[in-house]
């Protein structure tokens, strides 16, 4: 069932959370990669065998921005950059209340831009896990590109397809 992979992401986030905190990378970067690629496989599994659910529509993207917000936020405020962290976890928290307020409590599933939002995200805070990882500052230049093009995602989210 697609639900029970997005309540093993809501799950392991808070084991990451404390794996980055007690600065654990490893474990931290695979248990972040594991509840990525299951955002990709719970969809996948949902589209191929008709299981969307209303309730999959409503918590897969909370888990994907609890993740993002969560993960995303120490790592890029700790090793990118403060503002850029705060930018990226206020257009989340902006896209979640206007969309509240723009569809009334009706179900609406996510779009292509907020998929691709979401992969440049999960991408870029993979980059930082390498740098980390490596010390390659390479891989700092390529998260930040990344998560910069996952913002303008998220605004043409915002601004012009109006969906999370």
């Amino acid at each position: 069932n697609p639900n029970h992979i997005t309540v093993f992401r809501f799950i392991t986030i808070p084991f990451i959370v404390y794996f980055l905190l007690a600065e654990y990378y490893k474990i931290a970067f695979v248990l972040f990669t594991i509840s990525a690629i299951s955002d990709a496989i719970d969809g996948a599994i949902a589209r191929t065998r008709n299981k969307i659910s209303d309730w999959g529509i409503i918590f897969d993207p909370f888990a994907d921005k609890l993740l993002i917000g969560s993960v995303g936020g120490i790592i890029i405020f700790k090793f990118l950059s403060p503002v850029l962290a705060f930018i990226i976890i206020s257009l989340e928290i902006i896209l979640i209340v206007s969309s509240y307020y723009r569809f009334k409590g009706r179900i609406i599933p996510a779009k292509t831009v907020g998929k691709i939002k979401m992969i440049l995200q999960c991408v870029g805070v993979c980059f930082i896990f390498l740098f980390i990882l490596t010390g390659f500052a390479v891989f700092l230049i390529i998260a930040n590109l990344l998560l910069y093009l996952a913002v303008i995602f998220a605004t043409l989210s915002l601004l012009i397809y109006k969906t999370i």
